[in-house]
C-alpha cells in the first residue's frame, strides 16, 4: 500500500493506493476514514488499484483554514481530482463505489467514470444489484 497526500483546494486529502489494473476509488460516508475500506481495499487489489481516503477535513485531510460548511460539489470535486491523480481519464475511466454520504460524491463527474455504485443505509435493496460494469445508479 502507498500512502499519498493530494493538495485540493482548502485542504490536503490522504490517501492510500494498493494492487494494479483498472482504478477503483471507494469513497466511505460521514466520519469514516480510509481505513474503514481497508480490509475490502485488500480483497480488491489483486483486480483493480483501488484508492481510499479520508474526505476532507476528517481523519488524516486536514482543512487549510477554519472548519466551515462543505458542499457535495467540493467533496465530488475532490474525489474527482484523486481520480486524475490515480489516472483516471475518459479514455481509462475508472470504477467508483460510494457508500452513505459518499454515494453523493459521485454524482457531479461521469465523464471519467466507467461505472458507479452508491449504496445508503435507508433502504434494504442490496447494493450489487447496480454495481455492474456499464451501469449507473444508486439506491
Amino acid at each position: 500500500m502507498e500512502t499519498k497526500t493530494l493538495a485540493v483546494p482548502g485542504a490536503t486529502l490522504h490517501y492510500e493506493v494498493r494492487g494494479a489494473g483498472p482504478v477503483l476509488l471507494l469513497i466511505c460516508g460521514g466520519v469514516y476514514d480510509a481505513a474503514a475500506f481497508g480490509p475490502l481495499a485488500g480483497e480488491l487489489a489483486d483486480r483493480y488499484t483501488v484508492v481510499t481516503y479520508d474526505r476532507r477535513g476528517n481523519s488524516r485531510s486536514p482543512l487549510d483554514g477554519a472548519p466551515g460548511p462543505q458542499s457535495i460539489e467540493e467533496h465530488g470535486d475532490d474525489a474527482y481530482r484523486l481520480l486524475v491523480a490515480a489516472g483516471a481519464t475518459e479514455a481509462e475511466p475508472a470504477y467508483v463505489f460510494g457508500n452513505s454520504s459518499g454515494r453523493s460524491s459521485a454524482w457531479s463527474w461521469p465523464p471519467a467514470t466507467r461505472s458507479w455504485c452508491g449504496c445508503s443505509s435507508r433502504t434494504s435493496r442490496p447494493c450489487s444489484s447496480c454495481c455492474r460494469s456499464g451501469t449507473t445508479g444508486g439506491t
